[in-house]
């Protein structure tokens, strides 16, 4: 994230229809938050390796930064999405220092306009992706709990989705695995502070579109992570082998390599 200084001296104003018909150095302008409307959240945007005709997009939450252990990399992990799956990555570059509620009531009505605009400029309803790590799965909850647009496939990379980190929970992998992510629960905790439980997915009965779940199996929230893909048949829950929270911030190749490889058969089906 740019401090404040930084964040004004590289704006960028655009619209959503420049985005998809970019006039500057595609390498360049992942350096930017660009700005669609003075009303919503600034975004960052990445590339894939061809913008000659952009037809895929998909549309990033990302996690709090200090839960997924992430800070100022999460514009790498954008540019490395992009290009891996061949699609313009929007993110929504919310202020992580905003209460919980306002960032899920801002992302939204910052979605919604992306959504609608995109659409407009004949990009397929079909054609976008929700993306979102961590935290971020409250986010993307939400915008299903609403309703208004229509998404076909989503990505959650290790989702928080029970809001059960307060010393009592039925999910033994968050007493047991603690030990490895031995902070991710108290930083939770410290998070979701105050929060309605309403915002956890877990905690309600949303019929999810085609969705992929990738979480590491040493990730402390592994087990609620099963729970949810139990409970919708639209949900596969992919396990990576000694994987932990935030692991889109790994080098392991095989990590890379195998939820890679998960995330092309995902976009791949129909």
């Amino acid at each position: 994230m740019q401090k404040k200084n930084d964040e004004e001296k590289y704006s960028l104003y655009k619209t959503v229809n420049d985005l998809l018909h970019p006039s500057i150095s595609k390498r360049n302008i992942s350096n930017y938050r660009i700005v669609l409307d003075e009303d919503i959240i600034p975004v960052r945007v990445s590339y894939p390796r061809k913008v000659s005709e952009i037809k895929d997009v998909a549309i990033f939450f990302h996690g709090d930064s200090n839960v997924t252990n992430t800070k100022s990399n999460y514009s790498d992990i954008l540019t490395v999405f992009s290009k891996s799956f061949d699609k313009l990555t929007i993110c929504i570059d919310y202020d992580e220092n905003d209460s919980v509620k306002k960032i899920i009531d801002e992302c939204y009505k910052t979605y919604k306009f992306i959504y609608d605009r995109l659409v407009m400029n004949n990009i397929k309803d079909s054609n976008i992706l929700l993306v979102g790590d961590s935290t971020a799965s409250c986010i993307i909850d939400n915008i299903i709990k609403k309703g208004e647009t229509n998404i076909n496939k989503i990505i959650l990379f290790y989702p928080v989705l029970s809001g059960e980190y307060y010393g009592v929970t039925k999910y033994n992998s968050i007493l047991d695995n603690n030990k490895i992510d031995y902070d991710l629960i108290s930083k939770l905790n410290k998070y979701y502070s105050g929060s309605d439980k309403g915002i956890f997915p877990l905690n309600n009965n949303l019929q999810y579109p085609s969705t992929l779940v990738i979480c590491g199996n040493v990730d402390p929230l592994i087990d609620e992570n099963i729970c949810f893909s139990e409970k919708n048949d639209n949900i596969n829950l992919i396990k990576i082998g000694f994987a932990s929270h935030g692991f889109l911030n790994s080098n392991d190749k095989e990590v890379i390599k195998e939820y890679e490889s998960s995330i092309n058969k995902f976009l791949s089906s129909k």
